[in-house]
């Protein structure tokens, strides 16, 4: 039941999930999750429909009759116009309510649908990551030891050098979902997988790379003799290079859920054990 204190436009903003907010500029999330939620799209078709149907009723609504202009035109039948026009107003007024609480319901049927498939649309990124690094592979493996467009150029293999950098941006995108996805519905607390470090590089993140440990032992910082050294990173700063580094060097590219962030990261020893280790150098 409505509380009559909370406005219809309110209610219709608080039930309309972020995600659902973002997938409508995000052609990736949307594309996952009409594939993971086959329902969704039917819902958002219920919401669509009333608010077309909802346009037009405010529309009819708005129509208004002007007041007698002269005592000749104060007659009974403009009277009884003006007593249906204001029943058909009220019935305007009542049928916009309705309608406007199924787009409540409908969105709060998306809301509790997305939540329930949160892991399943990771899983389906995780998917779209995985083909895209099966992609990249043999592309960066045709470049032999180049590590730069320049070299590539150099060495002939500039075509499988174009082929990574196409990637690139799908790459950004996935990883542009997948924090979204961490955001909204798969909360966890991400500290110890690199948000907690301020200076970290954006890479830096074992849930974007589960091998970070080992391509990357410094990228905690550490101390040594009492002094703490930041983060050190060994991947190159241009986005496409960074990207044909991370493949050749099998950084471990994935999207975990929250179940595999808890149970499957690598974990070979604790922090302090590894600080030690890398202060004995």
């Amino acid at each position: 039941m409505i509380e009559p204190a909370t406005t219809l436009a309110t209610l219709q903003r608080e039930a309309l999930h972020p995600l659902d907010r973002k997938a409508a500029d995000n052609q990736l999330l949307r594309e996952l999750i009409n594939e993971v939620i086959p329902e969704y799209a039917g819902v958002k078709d219920v919401e669509r429909a009333v608010s077309q149907l909802r346009a037009a009723d405010h529309d009819a609504a708005t129509h208004t009759a002007p007041w007698p202009a002269t005592a000749s035109e104060v007659t009974d039948t403009w009277l009884t116009g003006e007593v249906e026009r204001r029943h058909t107003l009220e019935a305007h007024h009542e049928r916009a309510k309705i309608l406007a609480e199924v787009i409540i319901d409908s969105r709060q049927q998306a809301s509790m649908l997305i939540e329930e498939h949160a892991e399943q649309l990771m899983s389906a990124l995780d998917a779209r990551l995985q083909a895209l690094v099966a992609h990249a592979e043999p592309a960066v493996q045709a470049l032999g030891g180049a590590t730069t467009a320049a070299q590539a150029i150099k060495a002939n293999a500039a075509e499988h050098w174009k082929t990574v950098a196409e990637l690139r941006p799908q790459y950004d995108e996935i990883r542009s979902v997948q924090r979204n996805l961490y955001q909204y519905v798969l909360q966890f607390d991400m500290l110890p997988f690199g948000d907690g470090i301020p200076s970290a590089h954006p890479e830096a993140r074992i849930y974007y790379h589960r091998n970070l440990d080992d391509i990357a032992p410094q990228w905690r910082g550490w101390t040594s003799n009492g002094v703490q050294h930041l983060p050190e990173y060994p991947w190159p700063t241009d986005p496409v290079e960074r990207l044909v580094w991370f493949v050749r060097n099998n950084s471990g590219m994935w999207c975990p859920g929250r179940i595999q962030m808890h149970n499957d990261v690598p974990r070979r020893y604790s922090l302090a054990e590894r600080t030690a280790e890398l202060a004995a150098g």
